[in-house]
């Protein structure tokens, strides 16, 4: 539950501000982010760096990388 949200479910684990990634998910958004940081004019090996900062597995971002890449 994010304490922002429009409605208050009646049920939840715990509250959180941070930014979730599930699981079905992960894919699509790195290669958002490689997307938006290309934008910025940044390199590959500087956009997988700020990926992996983010707590991405290392797996999941070569493998999208070497996706976007070929």
């Amino acid at each position: 539950y994010k304490p922002w949200s429009v409605l208050k479910p009646d049920f939840f684990v715990e509250e959180t501000e941070e930014w979730i990634v599930y699981p079905w998910e992960v894919k699509e958004t790195i290669m958002k982010l490689v997307s938006k940081m290309r934008g910025e004019g940044k390199h590959i090996g500087e956009i997988r760096r700020a990926i992996l900062e983010l707590g991405f597995d290392q797996a999941a971002v070569d493998g999208t990388l070497t996706d976007i890449i070929n």
